[in-house]
Order: C-alpha cells, then sequence, then structure tokens
C-alpha cells in the first residue's frame, strides 16, 4: 500500500479554515473577543466551573415535520435543562415541512429564555428537483428506475439493487453533508453544536465541550468513533472529490484523529470507519472554505436523494484528511455527557433499561430532576 501524509493544515489553500481569533494566554484581548463582554474567564486548556457564553455558537438540528415535534421537544427540553440553560445559545431546527405556530409557541415557553427558530430547508421536492441540472437529474431518474419524477414525494422509496431508502431520509443526510454550512439562516455563526433530535441529555453537562473545542481551535468533536463502517466502494468517490483515499482512520490516546491516506489508486479494499452523526461540534468556517466545499462537491459527484455518500463520511473525510489534528474525540478529552440514543449511552454503553422512557422513571429523572415534570417525556428511543 502507498501512503501519504495529510496536506498541511498551514498551505495556502486552508487560509480561509484558520480561526479568526487565538487563544494565547499572553494575548487576552483576542480571546475576549469571541466571549460574551460579561463574562472572560475561560483560559486556554480550561474548563471552568463557570460556562462562558461564546459569540456566534448555534445549536441545531432537523426533522421532516410534524410527526419528529414531539421527540425534539422532549430532546430539546431536557437539552435546555442539562446545558442550554447555562449558555443560552440561539437553537435552529430545520425542517422539511411547515410546523404548526401552536407548536413552535409550546416548544418556545418549554425551553424559554432561548431564542429558537425554525426554518424550512427546502424549496419543496418538486421544486427542488425542477431546478436540478441535467445530469443529477438523470441520476435521480436511474437512482428511482422511473421516467418522469411527477409522482416521486418525499415518501418514496429509491436505490440501486433491492435496498430501498425514502428520499426524506436521504434528504436529510445530504442537507446535512452539503447544504447546511451556507445556508442564510446559519450565516450569523461560526460554530455549531449539532444534536440530532433523538439524542436525550439524562445528567447535567458539566464540561463545557464548546469551550473546550474554541479554545483549541477544533475544526470537530464528536461523541462516538467509529460508528460504522462505509462499504470500499465509497473509496473511489472520495477520491473524486479529495484526490486521497483514507487508507486508515483512528483516534490517538491523546484524542486526536490519526490518518493514513492513499493516493486515488490506493486502498480500494478497504472501508472508512465514519464519526456518529447524532452529536458532534463543528467550526463551519472550515467547511465553508472553497477546500472542504468543492472536496464535499467531488465527492457527492452527480448524486441528488442517494443514500451515499452521506452525513457521517461527510463530517468525517474533511476533517481527517485536510485536520486530523484538530478533530477531537469528546470522550478521550475527559468529556462523558452521557446522551441517549438508540439505546446507548454516547454510542459506547448500552443503557439499561434500554427504552428511554423506563430509563428516564428508573434512572435519568433523579439525574436530571431539574428537567422533572417540565419535559415531556414521549419518546422511547
Amino acid at each position: 500500500e502507498e501512503y501519504e501524509t495529510p496536506p498541511s493544515s498551514d498551505s495556502k489553500d486552508q487560509d480561509e479554515t484558520e480561526p479568526d481569533k487565538k487563544f494565547e494566554k499572553e494575548d487576552q484581548d483576542k480571546h475576549n473577543d469571541l466571549l460574551t463582554p460579561s463574562d472572560t474567564t475561560a483560559t486556554r486548556q480550561s474548563n471552568t466551573t463557570k460556562f462562558v457564553r461564546y459569540n456566534n455558537v448555534a445549536i441545531v438540528t432537523k426533522i421532516h415535520g410534524l410527526h419528529n415535534w414531539q421527540t425534539l421537544e422532549q430532546g430539546l427540553c431536557l437539552f435546555h435543562y442539562a446545558y442550554n440553560h447555562k449558555v443560552l445559545y440561539d437553537i435552529i431546527i430545520f425542517t422539511a415541512e411547515p410546523i404548526p405556530n401552536e407548536d413552535i409557541e409550546r416548544l418556545q415557553k418549554m425551553i424559554a429564555p432561548s431564542k429558537f427558530s425554525v426554518v424550512m430547508d427546502n424549496r419543496g421536492l418538486q421544486e427542488e428537483i425542477a431546478a436540478l441540472p441535467p445530469a443529477k437529474y438523470q441520476f435521480l431518474l436511474n437512482y428511482c428506475n422511473i421516467t418522469s419524477t411527477d409522482h416521486l414525494t418525499w415518501f418514496s422509496e429509491c436505490g440501486e439493487g433491492k435496498i430501498k431508502y425514502r428520499l426524506a431520509y436521504n434528504w436529510q443526510a445530504e442537507f446535512r453533508s452539503l447544504h447546511i454550512w451556507h445556508h442564510p439562516a446559519l450565516k450569523d455563526y461560526r460554530y455549531m453544536f449539532w444534536l440530532d433530535t433523538d439524542a436525550f441529555c439524562t445528567k447535567p453537562i458539566e464540561k463545557d465541550p464548546v469551550e473546550y473545542f474554541i479554545q483549541n481551535e477544533g475544526v470537530i468533536m464528536f461523541e462516538h468513533f467509529p460508528q460504522a463502517y462505509s462499504n470500499m466502494k465509497i473509496q473511489r468517490k472520495v477520491a473524486e472529490g479529495f484526490n486521497h483515499t483514507i487508507c486508515e482512520l483512528k483516534v490517538s490516546e491523546e484524542g486526536n484523529f490519526v490518518v493514513k491516506l492513499g493516493s486515488p489508486r490506493h486502498c480500494h479494499k478497504r472501508g472508512i470507519p465514519n464519526i456518529h452523526g447524532f452529536l458532534h461540534i463543528t467550526d463551519m468556517d472550515f467547511f465553508r472554505s472553497p477546500q472542504v466545499m468543492q472536496s464535499l462537491e467531488g465527492m457527492f459527484g452527480d448524486c441528488f436523494l442517494c443514500r451515499t455518500p452521506d452525513d457521517q463520511l461527510a463530517v468525517t473525510a474533511p476533517t481527517a484528511i485536510y485536520a486530523p489534528e484538530r478533530s477531537f474525540d469528546m470522550r478521550s478529552k475527559g468529556f462523558h455527557l452521557d446522551i441517549f440514543h438508540n439505546t446507548y449511552l454516547d454510542g459506547w454503553e448500552r443503557a439499561m433499561p434500554a427504552g428511554f422512557k423506563k430509563y428516564w422513571s428508573e434512572r435519568a429523572k433523579s439525574t436530571l430532576p431539574s428537567a422533572d415534570g417540565i419535559c415531556p417525556i414521549v419518546a422511547k428511543n
């Protein structure tokens, strides 16, 4: 196998990914620019007991529509009492379908005084299809094995071979991979704390991962790695976008990515381990940079509403290839959040009991008592 050194983070192409502010102790004035003016207690590598509210941070999640709303309410309410009441970061909820005002108002009262907004993430499926260039339109016809897209809905199922996927699910993956970084709703934010709607806090977050991430100039900080491996066939698409393949990817003892890259001709018989997408913090300026966006667009190619590549690979490949030393594993860095997701805590330990309603009743309501009786606990997983 032929291995290559990751591209230097100091290269000219990476200039736009460099943070606007450094955090050296001797340059405290610059550091203060990132903080809420009334609180400048943080220093590099520290995690203060008193949480600091940084500027340009947003909590972000996505649903398809109203049928996801109760789960969303549960997740954001628990997150508010576990973490966000300390910093009151703005919350942006992307949705593919409109949400009634009464539901929005109910959630606003539940997590007040946090500011939040609900934002449509598409123009409508048929409108999105009408705007496609010819190559992407032809891809969709082939992918769905149809001659006309007139009858496609978000709940249509398409795919290669016998395995089919709902287009609504594929859209959320594509939106999170490509469209989210430059969405107008996020233009005033630099740092994104992504939380899946079915990720449920079970205790107060006592050390602030956002503080650590910003002070140490991360590009991504993730809860769980690896979640799964992309099929080895994906290496061809990675090579088309990044001019490299990923031959090996691990987390070091210090909690950073360590990668072995290959030339475009090598490592095509190896799958790629992925960051678990249910919770991570990202520097959106890194992902917005021309280098990263061009690479992601090259990896996706003519794909529209396809299942792979997906959002997990879309945050794994750029960070592993262009900035592995600034990609942080939360557990290795001392952050043990105990977020319940798909019957696991932080993606690592099996939760017992496995269903969240029972887990809340028997365990979590005593470890997060401030949310008990306030947050509606209706979602099982």
